[in-house]
Parts: C-alpha cells; sequence; structure tokens
C-alpha cells in the first residue's frame, strides 16, 4: 500500500487528483477516520465517524455498507455530471481536507453496484446516481493499492473543480 501526501490548492483539485483516481474504486474518508482505518486495519460501514453521512440518511449508510465512488466503470462525463451533487474531492464541505483510500482492482467482484439502489428504491433514498456504489463487508487494508492524503489550500467563496 502506498501512502502519498499530496499538498494542493483547490483550484487544481481535478487536474491533479483526477490522475489518481481515474480507473479505480476509491473510498473517501477524514485524516482522522484514516487514523482509525489504519490502526484497526480494516474499512467498516459499521463506525460511521468521519463518513459522508454520519446520520445514515442514505441508502449505504441505512445499510452499514461502506460508500465507493466507482471511476473505472463510468466515463467522464458522467463522473463529472454526478460529481456536481456530491464533489468527490471535498466531500465535507470545506470542513476537513479528504483521505481518498484507492482500492485494488480485485474489489470489483464484491461491490454493490449502482443500479442495485436504483432498483431498489427507485431513487427514494439519497445515493449518488451511476458513481456511487457500495461494499457490504469490511474492507481489509490488503485491498488498498494507494492511499491519497490531502492538504487543500481554499481560496473564501469558490467551489468549481470542473473548468
Amino acid at each position: 500500500m502506498k501512502i502519498l501526501n499530496v499538498e494542493i490548492h483547490e483550484r487544481d483539485l481535478n487536474k491533479q487528483l483526477s490522475p489518481y483516481l481515474e480507473g479505480h474504486f476509491f473510498h473517501t474518508t477524514t485524516f482522522e477516520n484514516w487514523l482509525m482505518i489504519k490502526s484497526c486495519g480494516y474499512i467498516t460501514g459499521k463506525n460511521v465517524n468521519g463518513s459522508l453521512c454520519p446520520q445514515r440518511i442514505s441508502y449505504g449508510s441505512r445499510r452499514g455498507y461502506i460508500c465507493i465512488f466507482d471511476w473505472k466503470n463510468n466515463s467522464k462525463e458522467t463522473i463529472e455530471e454526478q460529481s456536481i451533487k456530491l464533489n468527490p474531492f471535498d466531500p465535507f464541505g470545506h470542513s476537513c481536507d479528504p483521505v481518498f483510500v484507492i482500492f485494488k482492482n480485485d474489489i470489483e467482484s464484491n461491490i454493490i453496484p449502482n443500479n442495485v439502489a436504483v432498483l431498489e428504491t427507485e431513487y427514494r433514498e439519497r445515493f449518488v446516481p451511476h458513481i456511487e456504489c457500495w461494499h457490504s463487508k469490511d474492507i481489509q487494508l490488503n485491498m488498498v493499492e494507494t492511499v491519497l492524503i490531502t492538504e487543500l489550500y481554499r481560496e473564501k467563496g469558490t467551489n468549481s473543480f470542473f473548468p
């Protein structure tokens, strides 16, 4: 598992982070939660501290699933369009610097694809169409290829990540 520390200005997020994320499945968390993940050796959907939906209001969090973004099986256009709904580069809304946990391709066989949520809920529950998927079991760190720990430099009043 590679761990990379990336200092980056918010206006360069897409340009600098996309090459790492494109073609992969990844999980986004806080630095504090990453330290807990690293300490226990796995990612779980049962402990939602530092997750995107701590109130258990989304499709995946209601079921105890781990939220994962699928940038492997979607086009660049779909990723950009859906990322407006939940910006994967700054999912916590400027409250902290995100950590991106990028998985090895082996994880794909255990992914719950987005269309399962569509069929189950007919969009009556919250999830990001097309690019959000889930994992129902704990994910051991041996399934992690790279961890990007970011330190973002932000400008007040901006939130445009796709030029």
